[in-house]
């Protein structure tokens, strides 16, 4: 063995200047006879990269792998992340007992845009402008009125002069689709709240008897600030009455009661007179039966 290896040693060391440089661990393996497993795994690794079978030479067996497609791997793991997401409970912060307590709700939706909220400590962060025009920093009730509710404005004057007590209120501007909101507060929130939910309850259900004729003798500063009407000895409300039924209401009584001195409003789906009492009573009585003449 030795022998061999000195003779492989001293032929390399005769070889000429600029020939190719043979590793000595490669001569002494084929001296010796034995594989060289090294380049046999490197000619298998090229071998399948071209597409070249080598089970022949090697006696490996060199079928290519089936892979998935990178995209199809995508998807399956976004399909998966999402499942995991929604498979996962809300996680909810508590900031303590006092928190827990103070919250707002629904007190009671009277239909379509109108209802009454109940909104305790709120985040500023959370309110509209609209509602932080009107909210006074406590305990607050939201009340939203349409457009063509004005007797809910009546209803609610009435309730708040049944409170007792020092009742704050705060009037907003119209919203986009002709609401008001206005905000009521009350030392007595249990029992703000409970007359309010009491007239809530009242208001929306669908059997609850509307009247069509309100006549209101010096109404208070609340009813003439919401419903915009200057100072005035009484005011007269009649519902159902589409914008034109309005105009011709009017034409006539303009005309039949040259004397009076009542004036008509045409609001949206609803008529205003107002003016001297007895002078709006006889008005009103007249709008209502004309109006029920027109309908046929």
């Amino acid at each position: 063995m030795s022998d061999l290896i000195r003779d492989v040693v001293e032929d390399i060391l005769q070889r000429r200047p600029g020939s190719p440089a043979i590793n000595p661990r490669n001569d002494v393996a084929a001296a010796m006879g034995r594989p060289n497993y090294q380049r046999k795994k490197a000619e298998e690794r090229i071998a399948q990269l071209q597409g070249v079978g080598t089970s022949d030479r090697v006696g490996v067996n060199t079928a290519r792998p089936t892979t998935v497609p990178i995209t199809t791997l995508s998807a399956e793991m976004r399909r998966t992340c999402l499942t995991h997401e929604c498979d996962r409970a809300p996680r909810v912060v508590s900031r303590g007992a006092e928190s827990a307590t103070r919250r707002g709700e629904v007190i009671g939706r009277i239909g379509g845009s109108s209802g009454i909220w109940w909104l305790d400590h709120p985040d500023e962060r959370a309110l509209t402008e609209r509602v932080r025009q009107v909210w006074d920093g406590g305990p607050m009730a939201m009340v939203v009125i349409g457009k063509t509710g004005p007797h809910h404005v009546v209803l609610l004057d009435e309730l708040l002069h049944a409170l007792d007590g020092a009742v704050r209120v705060r009037i907003g501007a119209q919203g986009p689709d002709g609401s008001l909101l206005i905000g009521i507060g009350h030392p007595d929130e249990s029992r703000l709240k409970g007359e309010l939910k009491t007239l809530a309850n009242r208001l929306g259900r669908a059997q609850y008897p509307h009247k069509e004729v309100y006549l209101l003798e010096y109404p208070c500063a609340f009813i003439q600030q919401v419903l915009e009407v200057g100072s005035t000895p009484a005011m007269g409300i009649l519902l159902d009455v589409p914008e034109l039924d309005g105009v011709l209401i009017g034409d006539w009584i303009y005309q039949n009661l040259a004397d009076t001195a009542v004036n008509v409003t045409v609001r949206d789906d609803w008529l205003l007179l107002t003016g001297p009492v007895e002078a709006v009573h006889q008005a009103l009585d007249t709008a209502k039966w004309y109006r029920d003449r027109l309908r046929g």
